[in-house]
């Protein structure tokens, strides 16, 4: 069992505690089926198979993730709300409702995107911008050295509270000088763009060895954050990172609603950058549909390399809430309407594994509802990027989790319908010219 829990909670909460959590990759050691090695080759009939070349898109909409296509019934939203707590990456769908794992890697860039449709969240969004961030700290010690003024000026003033205003004003100003020594000017070459950088050190030395480089590129609506992080070794120096973080900017540009771009490169949600089909990627992403919005589909694909946890043990993880005859297991069991596999199962024309649960909750003055978690997924091959692993969740989130929600999930057998539309439709993005991998592949 993956979450621990208390005994004396109400039995709800805890089964919805443990749906929701249970399932999440936690980096466990590979199972058989991620065993390969780089010794081993693919053959022709595995790129075949990642294509799904019997597959029929019916629905006439197409979504992109990572080197990934997939056919959707209708709208989706992807996860741009700026979840903030000073994390320049935390994005969600609302307050409460997100994946904690929702990560965008390609290469050494890690990426976000976010909705900012107005100057005040466009700010809000690029707050550690240097210029934003000497404002901020200009008005605050404006304000110490205010308050100072005004106390200083009362018949019987605080010489405490002076004090503190006076260690304030120290520390303010020294912040500001760090600040300006800190960070360097940064132009990301593209049209909207804005950037800085800074040099930090390992932890093992002193020294700062490592260029950091950060650029927003607002684009109407949306703010496209990249970060590059690399080591500053031998010949190779931060004006160099800078040159080659810049270059990489210029790969990327905007992607509308359904846009499936045809040449090399990788999705984002609202996004595309292109590259020549080698770059390691990293891209875990859910979406919903407005209808359900506590139902969260969440694909995680990538580089072989790249691939964290394994479709065996996350598929016997999810099918075995309350299974496990833990005291907990047997306050959950009762209420398990249906479990899945752990089985075999089809990703679009390649063979995954797949695992689930599904439980029906009832309290007191409220309408019986169910939640629900089932995964998916296929390892991949070392060195192949046209053969990336693709691990599909499907998750449900409450309003007893969100009160920001207005329903509940809709039946089990109605997600799971959308989910299984969702598996069968993934395949890899078709691109002229094709993915390397596929070279003399692609027609036969």
């Amino acid at each position: 069992m993956l979450i621990k829990l208390s005994r004396n909670r109400k039995l709800a909460p805890v089964i919805m505690v443990l749906l929701f959590g249970c399932g999440r990759s936690q980096g466990q050691p590979s199972g058989e089926d991620n065993s390969r090695n780089s010794a081993e080759k693919p053959t022709t009939a595995d790129f075949m198979a990642i294509t799904a070349p019997t597959y029929r898109n019916t629905s006439g909409r197409q979504e992109c993730l990572g080197r990934l296509v997939f056919g959707v019934d209708g709208k989706i939203q992807w996860p741009t709300f700026y979840a903030g707590n000073g994390n320049k990456f935390a994005r969600s769908f609302s307050a409460k409702v997100f994946n904690s794992g929702d990560v965008m890697q390609l290469g050494t860039n890690e990426i976000a995107v976010f909705f900012a449709p107005n100057a005040e969240s466009k700010e809000v969004v690029k707050f550690d911008l240097p210029s934003l961030a000497l404002k901020r700290y200009e008005q605050l010690l404006f304000e110490a050295k205010d308050f100072l003024k005004k106390e200083q000026n009362r018949k019987f003033p605080s010489e405490n509270y002076i004090s503190n205003l006076n260690n304030r004003i120290e520390n303010w100003t020294k912040t500001i000088i760090e600040a300006k020594n800190e960070y360097f000017s940064f132009d990301p070459g593209v049209p909207g763009g804005e950037g800085f950088g800074y040099t930090i050190a390992d932890g093992a030395s002193r020294v700062d060895n490592y260029s950091v480089y950060r650029a927003y590129i607002t684009r109407g609506n949306y703010i496209y954050t990249f970060e590059s992080s690399k080591e500053i070794v031998g010949e190779y120096s931060k004006e160099i990172h800078a040159q080659e973080f810049s270059e990489f900017l210029k790969n990327f540009r905007p992607r509308e609603e359904n846009e499936i771009p045809s040449e090399l490169g990788v999705c984002i949600p609202h996004g595309f950058i292109r590259d020549d089909g080698k770059t390691l990627s990293d891209i875990k992403q859910s979406f919903r549909m407005p209808d359900a919005p506590g139902v969260l589909y969440t694909i995680h694909t990538g580089s072989y390399e790249n691939s964290r946890g394994s479709p065996v043990l996350n598929s016997i993880s999810f099918a075995s809430v309350g299974g496990m005859g833990t005291a907990e297991d047997e306050q959950v069991k009762p209420f398990i309407t249906e479990r899945i596999g752990p089985k075999s199962y089809k990703i679009g024309g390649v063979s995954g594994l797949q695992g689930g649960v599904a439980a029906k909750i009832t309290e007191a003055g409220k309408a019986p509802y169910e939640t629900y978690q089932v995964f998916t997924g296929y390892s991949g091959w070392p060195s192949a990027e046209a053969l990336p692993f693709i691990f599909v969740e499907l998750n449900t989130t409450t309003m007893n989790m969100a009160p920001e929600l207005k329903q509940n999930p809709p039946p089990f057998k109605q997600s799971m319908g959308r989910y299984e539309a969702l598996l069968k439709s993934i395949r890899l993005r078709p691109t002229s010219p094709p993915m390397p991998d596929m070279a003399g592949i692609v027609g036969k």
